[in-house]
């Protein structure tokens, strides 16, 4: 299990600090749910900035290869991480919610205590696609799907009972 690394958000982002490591798929406890397995490596890069409007943020940088399962044939297939965010630190509950209502806004609520593994983590769950699928050329369940349309194509079971009604 991996240990927590904590940071002080406030003072992290005014010092404009910055961390870079590897994390490995299995210790990522919630994303381990996702994964058809535990391989791979996953690079992050997490840095603290003040944006243009003075505000103090997080870019979170992460880069890898997952696997994830494929939801038409349930094979295992690789997915490349390359994600990038923005995120706006709002000091309290008030603040969060008036960058809620802006959809173009990422914010998260700062601590003095922020868990910057599991921001990561919560990072690459949110760009996880929701279906993710092989490309239709390369799932193994392809052909077979091409089959079945090109069967139903060829023959529909209705068209007897259209020309029975058209002859009444």
């Amino acid at each position: 299990m991996l240990k927590q690394l904590v940071i002080d958000a406030f003072k992290f982002s005014h010092t404009a600090d910055s961390l870079s490591g590897s994390i490995l798929p299995e210790n990522l406890i919630r994303l381990r749910d996702f994964l058809a397995n535990d391989t791979g490596r996953i690079d992050y890069t997490l840095k603290g900035a003040i944006d243009r409007h003075g505000r103090l943020i997080l870019r979170v940088s992460v880069k890898g290869m997952i696997d994830l399962h494929c939801q038409r044939c349930l094979d295992k297939m690789s997915h490349p991480l390359d994600l990038k965010s923005e995120l706006i630190l709002a000091k309290n509950e008030e603040e969060l919610a008036l960058y809620d209502e802006d959809s173009l806004a990422d914010a998260i609520l700062a601590s003095e205590e922020l868990d910057a593994f599991a921001l990561i983590e919560d990072e690459i769950i949110l760009g996880l696609p929701s279906s993710p699928r092989h490309p239709d050329m390369d799932c193994p369940q392809a052909e077979k799907l091409k089959d079945i349309k090109n069967q139903s194509d060829r023959a529909n079971p209705f068209a007897a009972l259209k020309s029975l009604k058209q002859s009444h």
